[in-house]
């Protein structure tokens, strides 16, 4: 938790746009690798999966290229931080539903300091 003056600068940016509206409910799944049985380590472990309840958005956003001047527009699904319940962070990998739309993490564009805010390019 990042605070300055000994405010949670994370909640104030969840607080603020969640009165300004246009925030989505959405699910976040994480993936966990299973436990092997110790009496079988060739048997195969199945997945953990968990969920977390979050408030995002959906946008389009101009993106450079890497090391070049030209840009291309790729979906990009903002996370707010403070909402992911229970705790979590997101990551490349996990999927979001969110409008009933399944979109997979593919990669981070930017997370701030404080964590208030994560835009992953989402397909």
């Amino acid at each position: 938790m990042v605070e300055i003056f000994g405010q949670d600068i994370a909640q104030i940016v969840a607080d603020a746009l969640a009165s300004a509206g246009g925030l989505q409910a959405g699910t976040l799944t994480k993936e966990s690798p299973g436990v092997r049985d110790p009496d079988d380590p060739t048997a195969a472990t199945d997945p953990v999966l968990s969920t977390h309840s979050f408030q995002g958005f959906f946008s389009l956003k101009e993106v450079r290229i890497a090391d070049t001047l030209v840009a291309e527009s790729i979906p990009v699904l903002t996370i707010v931080g403070k909402s992911v319940t229970p705790m979590a962070v997101p990551q490349v990998g996990d999927k979001a539903e969110l409008s009933s739309i399944t979109f997979e993490l593919v990669r981070l564009i930017e997370r701030d300091p404080a964590e208030a805010l994560y835009e992953f390019e989402a397909r």
